[in-house]
């Protein structure tokens, strides 16, 4: 978890090349013992080390470089713990990178068979696939191998194809040995997969195939165009749900039996893909600059059936609209570089096509916000954190989705007064009843929530107390979203004093945001 959780904090979407990491684990030893040497690796496309860093990595206080730790942060204590761990295992841990091309940290510890076999897990939804002939066509080497690898563990015999070219001339040859599942990967958009399956279905060698196309979002299944095809949310793939598509696409497994609670839960309307709502004129953008925010908010309009694009600033988001079609803009009112204001502003002096909806979204509830918001252009507002059943009538106020009715987002109950760190309730009003969902926004806040404190406390070391009310701000912000309510308010106390310049009130708020913060990231982790 220590090695995962430092690939992700020093690989970002940089330059055009989007970040990866990979976490394997590989039996390396040839069986001929009663143990078993495993080798785990983490694998990063991030900022990579110098072969001088890497001499140092794994002492105690101890980082890469020093620009590496007024950037990213951190002790340089996790890597000696890691090694000390490994080694009192028997085993032992190293690293290799190329500077500027990423890392792979590895372990590798020898382990004896348990006694008890039980998996603590139910293994029926892994099912056999033997007999199976499969054309996997994905474009991505990283995640055709670890697709490649699923479906030969479950016995299927399994050819590969990377790009069009290469899956056309094996179709060609398919009369003679055809193929049972075709999957879909991401080279090609969902009309793209769709347009290849409707071409293949009249061509030997796949009369009698059937379909698994894999497509951006969680993994839920639907069937369509009749009962050929199973569209897989593989955003995040997992290995479980991966082999259930198969299995379904195969008829050796049921969904109606295997995903009726999770549907149940999961399933509103389903969304459009940006390029279907902007033909439509129903394309969404989001202006917001906190993180969580945009995570909680992409995910309530999914849930609703609506598709947006996000922009992290008010000039950002004034770029977009005028590149592209949208159907309403919703936008948070203070944003770095342009503020919702402004934004709006801009777009009502440029738009020549019709009035768009602006929708202000807004944490400041101080009286007379409503008003400003409309003397500038904006058509409504919606105060954070956004409830889910408010956000579904604004919408439908303004824009309601296309077809039937999205059905109806739970309703938010009263929200009791309590000392827990996160109000489970709030954030089931927020993103609906999706335990899953819930943890991944409460795993995706801890880190930037430090980060956010980092800034605080940078604020009170330089003595400038508009730092301390813009990182408050933000952290105020991202903690109401996910229902840390205690921790929103010691924040709200923060911000007023920070913009009164009133350090006897930074002093007596700031040094409790360790203790709240740490409250809460013990919270998340029991989850």
């Amino acid at each position: 978890f220590n090695l995962a959780g430092n690939a992700i904090k020093f690989t970002n979407n940089e330059d055009g090349r989007k970040g990866r990491v990979i976490v394997r684990a590989d039996r390396v030893d040839d069986g001929s013992t009663d143990t078993a040497t495993v080798r785990y690796e983490v694998q990063d496309n991030g900022i990579g080390i110098s072969e001088e860093g890497r001499a140092r990595l794994f002492q105690a206080f101890s980082q890469a470089e020093e620009s590496t730790t007024r950037r990213f942060g951190g002790t340089g204590l996790g890597l000696a713990i890691c090694s000390r761990l490994a080694t009192m295992m028997g085993g032992e841990i190293g690293c290799d990178s190329v500077e500027g091309e990423g890392s792979t940290f590895h372990f590798q510890v020898t382990y004896r068979p348990a006694d008890d076999t039980r998996t603590g897990r139910d293994v029926s939804v892994l099912q056999d696939l033997s007999g199976l002939r499969i054309l996997l066509a994905e474009a991505d080497d990283n995640r055709r191998a670890f697709l490649h690898r699923y479906l030969t563990h479950w016995r299927a015999e399994v050819v590969d194809a990377e790009d069009e070219a290469a899956f056309s001339a094996l179709s060609d040859a398919a009369a003679g040995a055809p193929f049972d599942i075709v999957v879909l990967g991401t080279g090609w958009d969902m009309d793209g997969k769709r347009d290849i399956r409707d071409g293949l279905r009249d061509r030997p060698g796949f009369t009698e195939a059937r379909y698994v196309l894999l497509k951006r979002g969680r993994s839920v299944f639907e069937q369509i165009d009749g009962d050929d095809t199973v569209v897989f949310g593989a955003t995040p793939l997992t290995r479980s749900g991966f082999i259930r598509a198969v299995a379904i696409a195969a008829g050796r497994a049921s969904p109606e039996i295997q995903h009726q609670e999770e549907t149940e839960t999961m399933e509103r309307v389903t969304a459009p893909t940006v390029e279907e709502a902007e033909a439509q004129g129903r394309l969404i953008l989001l202006a917001e600059d906190n993180e969580i925010n945009q995570k909680v908010i992409t995910r309530q309009l999914d849930l609703l059936g609506y598709a947006a694009l996000v922009a992290n600033d008010g000039q950002e988001a004034l770029e977009t609209w005028r590149s592209r079609r949208f159907g309403m803009v919703l936008t948070d009112c203070h944003m770095p570089e342009m503020d919702g204001y402004e934004l709006t502003r801009s777009i009502r002096a440029e738009e020549t096509d019709g009035r768009i909806p602006i929708l202000a979204i807004t944490a400041n509830a101080l009286q007379g916000e409503s008003d400003r918001c409309l003397s500038v252009g904006m058509d409504d507002y919606l105060s954070k954190p956004v409830e889910l059943a408010k956000l579904k009538t604004m919408l439908a106020k303004w824009m309601p989705a296309a077809g039937a009715a999205p059905a109806a987002a739970p309703a938010p109950e009263p929200v009791a007064a309590g000392m827990a760190p996160i109000d489970p309730k709030a954030l089931t009003a927020l993103v609906g009843d999706d335990p899953e969902m819930c943890r991944q926004l409460l795993a995706d806040f801890v880190e930037p929530s430090w980060r956010y404190i980092g800034e605080v406390k940078e604020g009170v070391r330089s003595a400038s107390a508009i730092s301390v009310a813009q990182a408050a701000h933000k952290l105020k912000s991202s903690s109401r979203a996910v229902g840390a309510n205690e921790l929103a308010d010691l924040c709200l106390q923060l911000e007023a004093a920070g913009k009164a310049g009133d350090w006897e009130g930074i002093g007596a708020a700031a040094p409790r945001l360790d203790g709240l913060m740490q409250d809460v990231e013990a919270y998340v982790a029991r989850q």
